[in-house]
C-alpha cells in the first residue's frame, strides 16, 4: 500500500512539474525564467540565470530498456525549481510551494476515496 502511494507521489510530482505553465508574475526579477525552456542543457541555465541555489540529487533509476535516468532539482531561493533529467531541463516550476499544496490535495482526496483518512503528508514546518 506504502508503495503504491509512494509511485502515485513521484508521478503526481512529476506531471504537476512538467505541466506546469509559468505566469510573469510568479517570476522573482532575479531570474527571467521565460528564457529558460524544456531541453536546455544544464550549462545553458546556469549561462543564463545562475548556478542554483541548491542542487537536490532526487536519484537514478532505470527505465523500460535499461537505461539510466538521473534525477536533479536545481532551486533558486525557496520557491523556484527546476527538474533536470539527465542533464536536460525537464521542468520548470515557479512556485513550488503552490504545487506542493496541490499535490498534497490530491493525495488527500484519492486517500479519503479509498477510505484511508491519516495524513500521509505533514505540513512543512517554516
Amino acid at each position: 500500500m506504502k508503495i503504491r502511494y509512494v509511485f502515485l507521489i513521484a508521478t503526481l510530482s512529476t506531471l504537476l512539474i512538467a505541466c506546469h505553465s509559468s505566469s510573469p508574475k510568479k517570476i522573482t526579477p532575479a531570474f527571467d525564467l521565460s528564457k529558460i525552456k524544456t531541453g536546455m542543457t544544464f550549462m545553458d541555465v546556469a549561462n543564463t540565470i545562475g548556478t542554483p541555489d541548491t542542487i537536490i540529487r532526487v536519484g537514478v533509476m532505470l527505465d523500460e530498456f535499461g537505461s539510466q535516468i538521473k534525477t536533479d532539482e536545481w532551486w533558486y531561493g525557496k520557491n523556484i525549481v527546476i527538474v533536470m533529467v539527465n542533464d536536460t531541463v525537464n521542468g520548470i516550476d515557479p512556485d513550488a510551494i503552490a504545487t506542493e499544496k496541490r499535490i498534497k490535495h490530491i493525495i488527500d482526496s484519492a486517500k479519503a476515496a479509498d477510505g484511508n483518512n491519516s495524513i500521509l503528508i505533514q505540513p512543512s514546518q517554516q
